[in-house]
């Protein structure tokens, strides 16, 4: 089972069930296509032009480590396949075509026209989808460079998103789900545009990838790897993969970037520190490795992740070799688990917790700081935003360079011509309410709308 199918299962079961009618869907819709509306394959593009090399996992026993550099870091993130663990790298290369992403994104929002308003996060993700295709598939989706901001892979898997709950809960809808690429085209425009992105386009980029070795990044150096069985090279899995790096790589660091956009405009105090922080960028852009370590833009990335966890849904577990013995905090009550027993918890209970984060629906990036104002590294390990152990987010990385590179632009550049348009409740933007995979509020999705002037 691959990674995709083995989350799908936990998360929204249908989707594996939709997976497994991948090649009858494909046979009778023939090859991958372009739909209409659909940004063109570049193989290189303006923005992110000839890719850098990508860290070929090499097996060393049960493990698979990067054959490059990861980065100023040196850290390294996994992805589980059964009992292998494989690696996807971040070199300077990437972080250089981000910085190009980022520049142009900046360089749209301020040609906008004055008092037109606009909803960020279908900003944010135009750029992290552009971002996580080219690291993908070796070519951008092409969402920064059409006219507007929609649509997006975000608004493609709504219907997905939503479908969630019925997915998790409900045993026929699981059983009926695997027809759904047989009758999409009768199921409405958004579950036929779903479909198509799972079982049609991202396919395409996939193929495009393989038939451009030089060009194809994590799946042509996948399928070219001699450490990783068969089994999991053909297009029904490498589609699953596919779709998860999407899903998984665009909603959830836009929602990071509309926060800290949000509290920037929100509270002019934040900002204003932030910017004496940064001292004078008119001139250059610090790389995101020397932002990261500004104390202060650290602390107000990791309140955001705090108010706005990458998933919201149970990170489900199973330990199948052994009871887990469960003590509370007072060490008076213990809980055996047996064996075999699926369990899970949401991030936001630790990240709402009062006794870990006081006041812990206000944003306050200063908890973040001890009183010399260097970080509190401490506090990290209450912070469940990217997972923990094997099921981690395998690009935290690349996230965190997204997030710093955008950050800093979007605070030098466009807040000094922005203004917030938000109406009810400024608390009620980002409170959790319930979770469709990502975090959801009374409102629905999260959003943050501005104007240029």
């Amino acid at each position: 089972m691959s990674v995709c199918q083995s989350w799908s299962v936990l998360v929204c079961p249908g989707l594996s069930c939709t997976a497994s009618l991948l090649p009858l869907y494909l046979s009778s819709r023939g090859d991958p296509v372009r739909p209409e509306g659909f940004p063109a394959l570049r193989a290189h593009s303006s923005v992110w032009g000839k890719p850098e090399s990508v860290g070929v996992p090499e097996q060393r026993g049960e493990t698979w480590r990067s054959s490059s550099s990861l980065g100023h870091t040196g850290q390294q993130s996994y992805c589980r396949h059964g009992k292998t663990w494989c690696n996807l790298s971040l070199g300077s290369g990437i972080c250089h075509r981000i910085t190009e992403a980022a520049d142009c994104v900046i360089k749209k929002i301020l040609s906008s026209q004055p008092g037109k308003i606009l909803d960020i996060k279908d900003v944010f993700n135009c750029y992290t989808g552009d971002v996580i295709s080219r690291y993908v598939f070796g070519q951008s989706m092409g969402f920064i460079d059409q006219e507007g901001w929609t649509p997006n892979f975000a608004t493609w898997v709504k219907s997905f998103l939503q479908s969630a709950y019925m997915m998790r809960h409900n045993v026929v809808a699981r059983k009926l789900a695997q027809y759904i690429p047989l009758m999409a085209d009768y199921m409405g425009e958004d579950i036929a545009t779903v479909m198509k992105q799972m079982n049609v386009v991202i396919p395409g980029y996939i193929q495009a990838a393989l038939d451009d070795p030089d060009n194809g990044r994590v799946f042509a150096e996948v399928l070219q790897n001699k450490s990783l069985p068969d089994q999991y090279k053909d297009m029904f899995h490498l589609s699953g993969e596919g779709f998860n790096f999407l899903l998984a790589g665009t909603e959830t660091t836009a929602a990071i970037l509309t926060v800290i956009t949000h509290h920037l405009l929100a509270q002019p105090a934040i900002y204003k520190r932030l910017m004496q922080t940064l001292g004078d960028t008119s001139s250059s852009t610090p790389e995101w490795s020397h932002l990261e370590n500004n104390p202060y833009f650290w602390a107000i990335v990791q309140e955001s992740l705090r108010i706005m966890p990458g998933v919201s849904h149970r990170s489900a577990r199973i330990a199948r070799d052994e009871d887990l013995h469960y003590k509370n905090a007072a060490g008076d009550i213990v809980h055996i688990i047996p064996r075999g027993t699926p369990i899970g918890m949401s991030s936001v209970i630790n990240h709402m917790d009062p006794s870990l984060f006081h006041d812990p629906e206000a944003f306050k990036p200063e908890r973040w700081l001890l009183e010399d104002g260097s970080p509190n590294h401490k506090l990290k390990n209450y912070l469940l935003a990217f997972g923990r152990g094997s099921r981690a987010c395998i690009s935290e990385k690349l996230a965190n360079c997204e997030i710093y590179t955008l950050a800093v632009r979007m605070a030098s550049r466009v807040i000094p011509r922005a203004t917030l348009h938000e109406p009810g409740n400024p608390a009620e933007h980002f409170k959790y309410d319930h979770d469709m995979i990502v975090l959801q509020t009374k409102n629905g999705p999260i959003s943050c709308k501005i104007s240029i002037c």
